[in-house]
């Protein structure tokens, strides 16, 4: 498989798992976080935030420590914030 190839399938895996974490899955579970500190609600609500570390240990799960994980972790970051983004208006 091309590495191009599969940074592509990574990078939607880790927008999945991200999805179904922070806004499906553990919904009650983030709102007593939130009510517990304002540090939980800045991450909590921040799609960036928490689609860099979706990203970053998706990557050191397939890849391993490389040179592209820094960049990587940033695209999964920034294509959550845009996708947020652009779905907000949907909800």
């Amino acid at each position: 498989m091309n590495l191009g190839l599969e940074l592509v399938v990574l990078l939607l895996i880790a927008l999945a798992v991200r999805a179904f974490l922070f806004e499906i899955k553990f919904q009650y579970t983030r709102n007593l976080l939130r009510e517990s500190h304002e540090l939980f609600e800045i991450f909590l609500d921040c799609p960036f935030c928490n689609g860099f570390w979706t990203g970053l240990f998706g990557y050191l799960i397939v890849f391993g420590f490389d040179l592209t994980l820094v960049p990587f972790a940033i695209l999964v970051g920034s294509s959550a914030y845009y996708l947020n983004l652009f779905t907000k208006n949907l909800k």
